[in-house]
């Protein structure tokens, strides 16, 4: 018989069989006339045996010629294959099902942090040259940041040489008036220059004039594209119309575009410098001014830097008194923007690829158990013709079907993540309302896709395609699995294990730095707590008599409302990480011996009587605020522990006098003495992990600081009440309204709130981290669980002989259990070892713990392997319940 007579009728009889036995009974009957054929010929029966397979793989060749005189090309090989996947797999519903919702939870999981990264890092920002922007400020050498002396950015920019646009802004708020009800917008007071470094031009109108810098300039104002639609309905002759902000007349000259969101997302309007630039103070006071400019095209970031600390080291030998120790920071705004959140998302997108990693461990081991029992399948392939080539392609095509489903699926949960993340409205993620699962975030769900199908399928595809036609004929459904196969399932278990301990050991010491960060003492107690701000315009209250009378008319209105247990006003709130701060003395201090000696700085407040009760801050000495502390009443002050432990070791601090203002001159300063009344708690102002260590001074509101009658700050009122305080709010603003009716109360929030967005990355970090490592740990148990039973059914065999033999229930179970628990012990091993290398990146993440935490590591290798040794006595037990005289039968 010729090979093409064979290749016929081997081609007829695929196309006519249905069933593997008939392969098979076609495929034994060739084999044994080839070999018949052989031995008459005088060969032995080895010889006949490998002549057969000969004859058999010159069948191959001729099925193939035959396949190309058809002209099937590659793509239409690729179609079929297609189709007979989409067949294989719905004959297997068990493994699809479950390969597929593996992989979507991971690839869902993926795709979700990275269109965080995305919107966050990898999102253009809508400036040109977003590399070349700086932001500039002063800092204390010893690295304590302050907002830019008015004096000293002027000399800056005189003696500046690598920036082509040098300018400043400072953030505000304003009240916009004229509508049913007034309403506060955020704003920003900004010189000429500071479009000009961002590359920003008006979409309708101009920007502010280099004459607008200067003092007295007209009123006139640029306004944003989200306020134009909202406020003005998109009025084309938008330009030279008026609006009334903080109860005077400015002209619009101008609309940005929607991408101008400096100095923050939420700015809708910008003053011009020169409003301002009279009243800016001198340079021993940082009125929170900020430098934002351009680099040249040939100057670097570390340029800048030297420049800018040789300008800060010549102005400190010019001015000893006011700049000694002080020098100038130079920060890219991308750094300024993402900088906080960068390290998290690194290691968010760090943790979900070790989790996709683990579920590619987990389907592979699937795929490989499944190509195991194939084996007979895939040799009746490789009889009938099929190339190495092609049973792989084949394999990797249901691969990357199972990916592709996975990945479809997973993109669906990303885009309900994200939307609920997005619901979350966390405080901590820049440019938040971006997030989107755009085009380049699905290209990147289908690149992983294909990935992760290649990733767990090449393994099984090369170890199912390299079988021995005879052998796996002749084993029939018995597993012809090798020990190299063995070993590749064995080491996926083990490094499943290991990356679960990794995430499991990151999760666990996130949750206890979490757990010491809420445990830090807030000097408050925020139940019940609900604030608001208010701000008074120059324009209508110009002078400070009525300034402080409105306030304290207010606190009386809404103290007396039924549902209000106490009420106060402050002029800064806990947890807000801001405040005026000021150098403090107490009396009979010794002055210091040179400019550079470092002072004690104080944050310092104006404050109602009741502000302190409202707010929960307790008295620990002395007395509160009275009505009698009026403006000519002997000035006094509450003072924090903080400030009495470094001042007066003794605790005899009632009676004693401090000061934070000064008269006269720098060189001949006249303290304004206060006397300590009080002593309270110290309060967590600048946040729970990043408080600085100033001290704390409360002053009366009737005997306003200094520096707050000529610059008045935007008064908060707290109020406690015995309702839900999101119900009061609405009795608060009725009392507003009643003293003007042109002053909105805005910036509502409750004190609980501002805890919560102390603790929101955190707290994300602990929750998102946890929920990978729990989708880990799962994994990981179920790759346990998956890979022991296999076991059992490939060691039926022997299992059934050692119990004939006399071996007893536990002998069994513990050779079982035993190797299930020796590759999660090396998995463990390797966890930790890898845990204790990463751990060193993740320190500035904690918070009260160490990275090298040893019960931390101790407690997470008892839970895996706790839960490994369940997930082997499973099938440990259904090995012990195996009848040796049933399986030997069967065998």
């Amino acid at each position: 018989m010729t090979p093409r007579e064979w290749a016929n009728r081997l081609w007829g009889t695929f196309h006519r069989s249905r069933t593997d036995g008939d392969l098979e009974d076609e495929l034994r009957a060739h084999l044994e006339l080839a070999a018949d054929d052989e031995r008459r010929r005088g060969n032995t029966d080895s010889r006949a045996a490998r002549a057969a397979r000969l004859r058999v793989g010159a069948v191959a060749q001729a099925m193939e010629a035959q396949r190309d005189q058809r002209g099937l090309t590659w793509l239409e090989d690729l179609a079929r294959d297609v189709r007979v996947a989409g067949r294989t797999l719905r004959k297997a519903p068990g493994f699809t099902v479950i390969a597929v919702l593996t992989l979507a939870l991971a690839i869902g999981a993926t795709t979700t942090i990275f269109s965080v990264v995305n919107g966050v890092l990898l999102r253009p920002f809508p400036y040109a040259d977003m590399n070349r922007i700086m932001i500039l400020g002063e800092a204390t050498r010893s690295g304590l940041p302050m907002s830019v002396a008015w004096p000293n950015f002027v000399d800056w920019r005189e003696q500046q040489d690598v920036f082509e646009q040098f300018g400043v802004y400072r953030s505000s708020s304003v009240n916009l008036t004229g509508s049913d009800q007034p309403e506060r917008l955020t704003a920003a007071t900004v010189s000429s220059e500071v479009p000009l470094a961002l590359g920003i031009t008006a979409a309708i109108g101009r920007t502010f004039t280099h004459d607008e810098d200067r003092p007295t300039p007209d009123r006139v104002v640029t306004i944003s594209d989200r306020l134009w639609r909202s406020h003005f309905n998109t009025d084309p002759s938008i330009v030279g119309r008026s609006v009334t902000l903080d109860g005077s007349t400015y002209t619009i000259v101008g609309v940005m575009p929607p991408g101008m969101r400096f100095p923050s997302r939420l700015t809708d309007v910008w003053l011009p410098l020169g409003l301002v630039v009279s009243t800016l103070p001198n340079r021993g006071n940082h009125p929170g001014l900020t430098v934002v400019a351009k680099l040249k095209p040939a100057s670097t970031v570390d340029r800048a830097t030297t420049e800018m600390d040789a300008i800060a080291r010549r102005l400190e030998k010019q001015y000893p008194l006011t700049n000694t120790d002080h020098t100038a920071t130079v920060t890219p705004y991308y750094e300024q923007v993402v900088g906080n959140i960068r390290p998290m998302l690194v290691m968010l997108f760090a943790a979900v690829g070790f989790v996709l990693l683990i579920a590619c461990a987990n389907v592979a081991n699937l795929t490989l158990a499944r190509a195991d029992r194939r084996q007979r399948e895939m040799a009746l392939r490789s009889a009938l013709g099929a190339s190495w080539f092609g049973i792989v392609q084949q394999l990797l095509v249901e691969s990357l079907l199972v990916s592709l489903a996975g990945g479809a699926l997973g993109a669906l949960l990303a885009i309900v993540s994200v939307k609920a993340l997005i619901a979350s409205q966390p405080s901590t993620i820049p440019r938040i309302d971006l997030l989107t699962v755009d085009t380049r975030v699905l290209a990147f769900t289908a690149l992983v896709s294909i990935v992760t199908g290649l990733a767990f399928g090449i393994g099984p595809a090369l170890s199912a395609s390299s079988v021995d036609l005879l052998s796996a004929v002749k084993d029939g459904a018995r597993s012809s699995a090798g020990v190299a196969v063995r070993r590749l399932r064995s080491a996926l278990v083990i490094s499943e294990v290991a990356l679960a301990l990794v995430l499991l050991v990151g999760a666990m010491l996130t949750l206890k730095s979490l757990d010491h960060l809420l445990a830090v003492d807030l000097g408050f107690s925020p139940a019940r707590v609900v604030t608001m701000r208010i701000t008074l315009p120059q324009s209508s209250y110009p002078d400070t008599p009525r300034w402080t009378a409105f306030h304290e008319q207010l606190v009386r209105r809404v103290s007396a409302l039924p549902s209000i247990q106490s009420a106060g006003l402050n002029s800064n709130i806990p947890l807000s990480g801001t405040g005026s701060e000021s150098d403090i003395r107490y009396e009979g201090q010794p002055l210091p011996k040179s400019p550079s000696e470092q002072g004690t700085t104080c944050l310092f407040q104006a404050s109602t009587p009741d502000f302190l009760r409202a707010m929960g801050i307790p008295l620990t000495r002395g007395r509160h605020f009275t009505e009698r502390d009026t403006a000519n009443a002997a000035l006094v002050a509450i003072v924090d522990e903080t400030l009495v432990r470094r001042f007066f070791p003794n605790g005899d601090a009632i009676g004693k006098r401090i000061a934070f203002e000064y008269l006269g001159t720098p060189t001949n300063p006249k303290p304004i003495w206060r006397e300590i009344v009080g002593v309270v708690r110290h309060v967590q102002h600048y946040g729970l992990a990043t408080e600085p260590p100033f001290v704390q001074v409360y002053t009366p509101l009737a005997q306003l600081p200094l520096y707050f009658q000529d610059r008045r700050p935007t008064m908060v009122l707290v109020a406690q009440t015995a309702l839900d305080p999101e119900s009061v709010v609405s009795l608060i603003r009725r009392e507003v309204r009643a003293i003007d009716p042109n002053i909105p109360v805005y910036g509502v929030q409750t004190m609980q709130a501002y805890v919560d967005q102390a603790t929101e990355q955190p707290r994300m970090s602990v929750r998102l981290l946890g929920a990978l490592s729990a989708l880990a740990l799962v994994l990981a148990t179920l790759g346990i669980y998956g890979v022991l039973s296999y076991l059992v059914t490939l060691r039926r065999q022997e299992i059934g002989i050692r119990m004939a033999l006399g071996a007893t229930a536990h002998d069994v179970l513990g050779l079982i259990v035993g190797h299930g628990m020796t590759l999660t012990a090396i998995g463990i091993g390797v966890g930790l070892a890898g845990s204790w290398m990463l751990a060193a990146l993740m320190r500035r993440f904690l918070y009260g713990v160490s990275p090298h935490d040893p019960l931390t590591y101790l407690s997470i290798a008892v839970l895996l392997a706790t839960i490994a040794a369940v997930a082997s006595y499973v099938p440990g037990q259904r090995a012990v319940s195996v009848d040796p005289a049933t399986t030997l039968r069967a065998e």
